[in-house]
């Protein structure tokens, strides 16, 4: 962790789970957690999935005045835990998997899962583990100017754990991993020991390990 705080305030290249890389200035460094500032916001990356971190070296066109922009997120001895309960009722950017991020309102923060509240997909279900990044809006932002109740969150599930809430989809139609190249839509036939018997559009089944399930998006929600 001391390597890690010696970048502090210097411009990285950060690469993560997915060869995907955040490049900015190094804000802070907890024990699970990194705080990059971009230029425009602050992108909070789990540790599980930092597969390295580069310094740069800056350029005239680098803007990193944080004083400029105030995290919307300020908590002391930062972790992953801390920055998720802050960001609970915020709108928010968090990127899985796949070529886009999710947009959304964090609705809930579960054991080992998060309820994210999109405008688009209503709701969905990510498995923690797959967190790659997550960038809290300002408290006063409105997605897409529109600022209708209807982009408010709805109820919520009381499922404690992921494979609690796989559970309470059985019969169900769903998309698992939507928008990656991992993406299924079927029905779940069986949950059980962390395995579920998922049924495609053809009716072919397939026995699928819920660890490796990055986020179920649930269209009758």
């Amino acid at each position: 962790m001391n390597e890690l705080r010696s970048y502090i305030n210097d411009k990285a290249c950060i690469e993560v789970t997915g060869n995907r890389t955040v490049v900015g200035k190094l804000i802070d460094a907890g024990i699970d957690l990194l705080v990059m500032f971009d230029g425009q916001r602050y992108v909070y990356l789990p540790l599980s999935h930092v597969h390295s971190v580069k310094k740069t070296q800056k350029s005239e066109d680098d803007q990193y005045d944080v004083n400029a922009i105030p995290q919307v997120v300020q908590v002391e001895k930062i972790t992953v835990a801390k920055v998720l309960k802050e960001a609970t009722g915020l709108f928010v950017e968090i990127f899985v998997s796949g070529n886009k991020p999710d947009h959304g309102y964090l609705r809930s923060v579960k054991k080992d899962y998060l309820i994210l509240h999109s405008p688009i997909y209503n709701t969905i279900y990510i498995a923690l583990d797959h967190l790659k990044w997550l960038i809290p809006y300002p408290v006063n932002h409105v997605p897409f100017a529109k600022s209708d109740s209807k982009l408010m969150p709805t109820a919520i599930t009381t499922a404690t754990t992921f494979d609690e809430l796989l559970n309470t989809e059985v019969g169900n139609l769903v998309c698992i991993d939507f928008g990656s190249p991992s993406e299924r839509i079927g029905v779940i036939s069986d949950v059980n020991n962390g395995i579920i018997n998922f049924v495609d559009v053809e009716g072919s089944n397939t026995l699928i390990l819920s660890r490796h399930i990055k986020t179920i998006y649930v269209p009758t929600k």
